[in-house]
């Protein structure tokens, strides 16, 4: 068998590594949203003057902040069920023999 004649993309355990890479890239990816948000509050706070303000920005940002992990798990979900029903698919043709 050469080296041409593997077809990686038929590969269960190739796809599960894919998979990985997946779900990590998207962490990554939400990790990078959540600093940058954290930078942008912390700006915001920089600017403050008053109390009012204070609690104006902090309800805005606690406000977005739950609509964000909302997403987030909703995209986290998706990602890892898409994943795992790649995985399972990939075990049922033949991983466990």
């Amino acid at each position: 068998m050469t080296i041409q004649a593997i077809d990686l993309s038929k590969d269960p355990v190739f796809d599960m590594l894919r998979n990985t890479q997946k779900l990590h890239a998207k962490l990554f990816e939400l990790t990078a949203f959540n600093f940058t948000r954290f930078l942008k509050y912390a700006e915001q706070l920089s600017r403050v003057r008053s109390a009012q303000e204070f609690a104006e920005v902090a309800a805005d940002q606690m406000r977005e902040h739950f609509e964000a992990i909302e997403e987030q798990f909703e995209e986290l979900s998706s990602t890892i069920r898409e994943a795992s029903s790649n995985d399972d698919a990939a075990a049922e043709s033949g991983l466990g023999d």
